[in-house]
């Protein structure tokens, strides 16, 4: 037991470059900011976040949105516009950790005033933003930091680093899992392959029907590469973790040219640094002398 514990204190006391866990933070605020400034260029965000009642579109309210008791027809609004000023602020390094509180608290209330638009890629990046609150996300990459000229940060602790890591094996792990026993036929060479049913599909897909036909062979191979690719995350523990990460960029790619799922994509790849962590310390972190 003693063993166990020792290990777990040496795991948890790991140093690593701060320089992967900066570019997620800004990846990360950056995302989730231009996706609301996306939502209000669409001219949803007036009204997603309001009931019926005020002139909204939203039949739904969570029990825990306190925002909306304030003010029930501004409410949301007025919460995206904090996300988005919080969050951009995190991102540039400007008082970090008290932005990012602040935005993972108002991007929470979001979830609660409209629990149907709360996609799994939101509450991820919530709970990323968490990790990155307690990590030291905020010592690179900061324009405070430049402007000071203060001392570079050499290191930082790894446990941050190894959670956000295993909560990926969970996420690429478990979705795999459920393409392997699901009914939708992934893996074999009877039906549709799903994958050519999801791409064209007309409320998430790009793709026309009729003239992507000719590509069955494509779209079958396509599925059993993404369920290589998401029943292998267990590399991400190992020393090919940045070369299984340049096949889940090319899934993520390829998701995001064939079909209209928001951000999701987006919210995967800005998690990425933190795969491609060694190539990017030994090509930018061990001999960069920059106070950012």
């Amino acid at each position: 037991m003693m063993r166990l514990w020792r290990w777990w204190v040496a795991r948890c006391s790991a140093m690593t470059d701060p320089l992967p866990l900066a570019l997620t933070r800004v990846l990360v605020c950056a995302t989730i900011v231009l996706d609301l400034l996306r939502g209000w260029a669409l001219g949803l965000s007036p009204w997603l976040w309001r009931t019926f009642d005020d002139g909204g579109l939203s039949t739904f309210q969570g029990e825990r949105a306190f925002i909306d008791d304030l003010d029930p027809a501004h409410g949301g609004l007025v919460t995206m516009w904090i996300v988005i000023g919080a969050l951009t602020s995190a991102a540039l390094g400007v008082a970090t950790r008290p932005m990012m509180g602040v935005g993972l608290v108002a991007y929470a209330q979001l979830g609660h005033l409209y629990p149907p638009g709360d996609r799994a890629i939101d509450r991820l990046l919530r709970t990323v933003l968490l990790i990155l609150l307690f990590s030291g996300a905020h010592q690179r990459l900061s324009l405070v930091r430049w402007w000071k000229q203060a001392a570079p940060i050499a290191q930082i602790r790894r446990w941050p680093v190894d959670l956000i890591v295993f909560i990926l094996v969970l996420v690429y792990t478990s979705a795999g899992l459920h393409k392997v026993f699901s009914t939708l036929g992934w893996i074999g060479p009877i039906g549709l392959p799903p994958v050519y049913r999801i791409v064209t599909d007309p409320m998430v897909g790009y793709l026309q029907p009729d003239r992507w036909a000719w590509a069955m062979p494509l779209f079958r191979l396509g599925g059993m590469f993404t369920i290589l690719i998401e029943c292998s995350a267990f590399l991400l523990w190992t020393r090919w973790k940045p070369y299984w990460a340049l096949g889940g960029a090319a899934l993520h790619l390829g998701i995001a040219m064939t079909m209209v799922l928001g951000m999701f994509s987006w919210g995967m790849l800005a998690l990425y640094p933190l795969l491609f962590a060694p190539w990017i310390v030994d090509r930018f972190g061990r001999n960069t002398a920059s106070t950012m």
